[in-house]
């Protein structure tokens, strides 16, 4: 009998640990990522040197931590480079922001200069992925965005 007690006890534990880590992973999944703001730093000969803020905001009652933060930047559908951004937390029902450089090569960008030079301005898309640790369950997390930047 203590046995069985011992076993339907055990039994509702795992049961309950496996609906608690489902959350979190879908929790992890509903985190936000928007690029805050991009402006250029120094503009050269060969290359632009933007400062990219993220911010990630978790809707969640959870703290997580990103880490792996990895992004593609293209202009006029060409790409032009790619960054990193270092681990981030992220509290429960807060927003964390997170800055980066990053070096845009002119080789290949023939369009978006000449746009650049006539408007002043140029659309700049990122693309990336993020690793969220839910426990120790790393959950993938999209983002992709596009923002006009002037100098």
């Amino acid at each position: 009998m203590k046995l069985k007690l011992l076993a339907v006890i055990l039994i509702i534990i795992i049961i309950a640990a496996g609906f608690y880590i489902n959350d979190m992973i879908s929790s992890a999944k509903k985190i936000r990522v928007e690029i805050d703001n991009m402006e250029i730093v120094s503009v050269g000969l060969e290359k632009a040197t933007l400062n990219v803020t993220f911010c990630m905001e978790n809707p969640s009652n959870y703290h997580y931590s990103a880490e792996d933060i990895k992004y593609d930047v293209y202009v006029k559908e060409e790409r032009v480079g790619n960054g990193t951004v270092g681990r981030v937390d992220i509290p429960a029902k807060t927003k964390a922001c997170e800055s980066g450089l990053l070096d845009l090569y002119y080789s290949g960008l023939g369009k978006a200069v000449i746009s650049f030079l006539l408007e002043g301005k140029i659309d700049v898309s990122i693309n990336g992925t993020m690793k969220v640790k839910a426990l120790f369950f790393p959950v993938e997390v999209k983002f992709s965005e596009t923002k006009t930047i002037k100098p």
